[in-house]
């Protein structure tokens, strides 16, 4: 009969391959994990300009590209500074040197034929109202008391108030302002100024507590570009990741 050692030799026998698959295991996922933190490394360095290319330009005598190379959309809002009840209304004013855009200098006109990327467009306006009351009519005009719409107002808490620009292509009739855009023609003409102030007309059972005016421009932007790499090199590190990936999944 075989003593009983011999048994147990052989399942010792048995784990000794299984310890050395294992150890072997650690050491691949080692080397895996050290030779992608390596590719990491190396692809942010490609990622980086090439200063050879980026110099390039600069020494063939043509006029440099604008820093500025798009038009971005901007709205601000000037806060009312002051206020005064008037018979049929309230009257809201503005400081228009809080404005961080110069008004004068404004271009009116379609700014994708601008390729310089340097001036201001107008895009819009608009005065938005904190109310509160019933129904009613209101209506917005100028510190002059020139009118400039009415809306009915239903209960809300805010009331928008918009402009309105009319052009004609096929016509030879100049262009129609309507709400805030015209309240901009004329300022634009120096027939009224945000600092003339605006009159909300409304009657008792209606509360204006506030007003903001806001001014909506296209100025020039600077949009995001990729940075240059070498195709070759990159095309190189993703055939490695793919060659380590298909090894660990062994």
């Amino acid at each position: 009969m075989a003593p009983f050692t011999s048994s147990s030799r052989g399942l010792i026998a048995d784990l000794h391959p299984q310890r050395t698959e294992r150890c072997s295991r650690r050491k691949s996922r080692a080397a895996i994990a050290i030779s992608l933190l390596g590719l990491a490394f190396l692809l942010v360095s490609l990622l980086h300009p090439i200063p050879g290319k980026a110099s390039k330009t600069s020494t063939d005598g043509a006029a440099p590209s604008p820093a500025n190379n798009s038009y971005v959309f901007k709205v601000y809002a000037l806060n009312h500074t002051s206020t005064k009840a008037v018979s049929n209304g309230t009257a809201f004013f503005f400081d228009i040197a809080q404005l961080p855009v110069n008004f004068s200098g404004l271009q009116f006109g379609d700014y994708r034929m601008d390729s310089r990327y340097s001036a201001t467009y107008y895009a819009g306006s608009g005065v938005l109202l904190n109310s509160t009351g019933t129904n009613a009519w209101i209506a917005l005009a100028e510190g002059n008391g020139k009118l400039v719409s009415r809306v009915f107002y239903r209960g809300q808490t805010m009331v928008a108030l918009n402009g309105q620009t009319t052009t004609y292509i096929n016509i030879s009739r100049p262009a129609a302002y309507n709400g805030t855009d015209l309240m901009v023609q004329d300022w634009r003409n120096g027939n009224w100024t945000p600092n003339d102030g605006i009159i909300i007309e409304h009657p008792k059972n209606v509360t204006i507590s506030g007003a903001r005016f806001y001014l909506a421009v296209y100025q020039p932007g600077v949009s995001a570009q990729m940075p240059e790499f070498d195709l070759l090199p990159a095309v190189m590190s993703v055939f490695v990741v793919v060659l380590l990936a298909r090894r660990f999944k062994k």
